[in-house]
Formats: structure tokens, sequence, C-alpha cells
């Protein structure tokens, strides 16, 4: 409905401010949404998402078994890509969609990440693309599971983290996050 009356992807900018909008569906759209702009037209550009994965204020929510790592059970971590550089290749995104599919294994096992968007809060030393400007973040799932070199990898990322003092958060609802921290998971 909201792509009807106000144009593609708007649904997908939650915090943003389209100039289409009015001021009630603005404050509507912010009260549901995330920091984050989603950037959901990007997902599919491979070099905007290489560049975000290489990116130094890039960002990665990490997910074991759908539970978030957290600082305290009121603080999410934010790990560092050279955190989960085993599980997440420097190179992920740098070849086209066409070759991905074209060399698609299934029977290789990899880390699911997944592009959650830019927070535009954070422009100082943020990655630019375009007219957009802000700190990437990615959900990692670093469950293990798969082949052997991968479930070893995960394993690793999780130890190294759990060594830090963090935790997974085994909760069915998490209610003690802060309110944008909690509109990123």
């Amino acid at each position: 409905m909201l792509s009807r009356q106000f144009g593609r992807e708007t649904v997908n900018y939650f915090s943003s401010r389209p100039p289409a909008l009015t001021k009630q569906s603005v404050s509507i759209l912010i009260l549901l949404g995330s920091p984050l702009n989603r950037l959901s037209f990007l997902r599919t550009e491979h070099a905007f998402l290489s560049a975000a994965i290489k990116h130094p204020s890039t960002r990665f929510v990490l997910l074991k078994d759908l539970a978030p790592l957290t600082k305290s059970p009121s603080e999410l971590y934010y790990a560092h890509y050279t955190e989960v550089e085993k599980l997440v290749p420097e190179t992920i995104y740098d070849k086209t969609e066409e070759e991905t599919i074209k060399e698609y294994d299934s029977r290789k096992t990899t880390a699911q990440l997944i592009f959650l968007g830019l927070d535009e809060s954070r422009k100082q030393d943020g990655l630019a693309w375009k007219i957009y400007t802000g700190a990437p973040f990615f959900a990692l799932d670093v469950t293990p599971k798969g082949d052997e070199e991968q479930q070893t990898n995960s394993k690793a990322v999780i130890s190294a983290m759990e060594e830090k003092g963090l935790s997974f958060f085994q909760s069915r609802v998490v209610m003690t996050f802060s309110a944008d921290e909690g509109k990123l998971c």
C-alpha cells in the first residue's frame, strides 16, 4: 500500500523521510522503523556489498541459533570484520550474481550473511555510496553447521567471543535492549 501511494521502496526506508510523505505518515514510519536505512534496492548490487564488507565502520550482529551476541542482557555486541573474517571472506561479493549462481555448489555450506542497512546517523568515517553515507550493518549466522571446516570456523568465532565475556542471549523475547538496539534485531 505504501509503495502504491508514495512510490517504489518507500516501505523499506522506515526511519528516512522521503519528500513525498506527509508529516503524519512520516511520524508513523518513524515509530515503526529502525535507525537503519535498509537500502534494499542495493542488496543485489555486488559492488556496493563488496565495499560495505571491506569498510572499517562495518559492524556485524552475530546470531547463534537465532540468539544475538550480547555484552549484557541489555546491550548487543557489534563485531568488527576482523572478528568474523574466518566465516566471511573479503571477496564474498566480488563476483557478479551470474558468476555466483554459475559456480554455486549446494554441497558447500557458508555462513548466512544478510545486509541490514546503513546507519546514516554515523556519517563520520562511514561508507559513502552515491548519496548515502553511514556505517553498514550485517547480520551473520554463526551457528555451527555444514561441513567440518565451516563448523570449525564457526566454533572458533564463538569461542573467541565467549573468551571476551560475551554471550548469546538465550531468550524468546528480549525486553531489555535499548529502543535503537531492539529495532536492529
